[in-house]
């Protein structure tokens, strides 16, 4: 096995590199509510995840550059193409102004319920993503009419 790989991270990785966001994708009519479905999605999946197996895909990562490049192009960038069509339909429904911004935001929410159900093994709720697709969003809607946390 390891003349083929040479770390168990990439041979996890080569077993499950195929690209795997929610499917179907949320299509709610409503930013907020398309980044809370995917962000409960994610912290299911993470949750239900064998953490011994991020551990070592993570400590690979943050290891070799090269294994971070090929997971970024192989896995990450896929998953963010898909998942990005929420922004996009936000861009065109007029919620946001910002095309680019959208991959940035995902990255940012992504990365922040990574630390807090990988590293700080919190038991992320409904409520929690709710509370953080709240505050990625408060910069990027076009308008503050209350819709942001409106829905509680």
């Amino acid at each position: 096995v390891y003349r083929r790989w040479s770390s168990r991270a990439r041979l996890v990785f080569d077993l499950f590199a195929k690209p795997a966001p929610p499917d179907p994708i949320p299509d709610t009519g409503q930013l907020r509510t398309d980044l809370v479905e995917v962000g409960v999605w994610l912290v299911r999946a993470m949750s239900r995840a064998d953490r011994s197996i991020w551990g070592d895909r993570l400590g690979e990562m943050v290891d070799d550059p090269t294994f971070s490049a090929e997971v970024r192009e192989r896995r990450i960038e896929p998953d963010l193409a898909v998942v990005a069509s929420v922004w996009d339909r936000a861009v065109a429904r007029g919620e946001v102004s910002d095309p680019d911004a959208g991959r940035e935001l995902i990255d940012d929410l992504t990365g922040v319920l990574l630390y807090r159900v990988l590293v700080l093994h919190d038991d992320l709720d409904r409520d929690d993503v709710e509370r953080l697709v709240d505050r990625a969003l408060l910069g990027v809607l076009t308008s503050h009419d209350g819709r942001v946390g409106s829905s509680r």
